[in-house]
């Protein structure tokens, strides 16, 4: 399983003092096999852990749930895009922030997110606007 030369994989014991036993346990489940329905904040978690150990399945299997959640869970995935640097769903969460600010900005979710990270959807939603409205100021 480990072969580098570190003390995992002389002892063939990985410690995680990162994540919580739930995560784990549901990424371990889901590489062998245990599919269940999952909740878009345990399906972040197994993200997490997964980009941190390069667990490729994971990764490829879950992102599009991701992509998906961005309606319902638009704070928690920014936070994910983020946290991980996934420039493309950072895309998507400041385009899906543009076309629907209204709802969003007023939230206790939207408000608690790291400043960066509010304030750089806020910036390059507000670009976006400005883009489209130099697009139609040219017709």
């Amino acid at each position: 399983m480990l072969s580098h030369d570190t003390v995992e994989a002389k002892t063939n014991t990985v410690t995680i003092k990162d994540f919580d036993i739930e995560t784990v346990k549901n990424t371990m489940d889901f590489c062998y096999g245990k599919v269940e329905e999952k909740s878009v904040f345990e399906v972040i978690g197994m993200l997490k852990f997964a980009d941190k150990y390069d667990i490729k399945v994971v990764i490829d299997r879950f992102s599009d749930h991701v992509d998906d959640s961005i309606i319902k869970n638009f704070c928690a995935v920014a936070q994910y895009a983020w946290d991980l640097g996934k420039v493309d769903l950072k895309t998507k969460c400041i385009e899906y922030y543009k076309e629907n600010h209204g709802e969003i900005t007023i939230t206790k979710e939207f408000a608690e997110l790291p400043v960066d990270v509010r304030d750089t959807i806020l910036k390059e939603a507000l670009a976006l606007v400005k883009d489209d409205d130099d697009y139609t100021d040219s017709d």
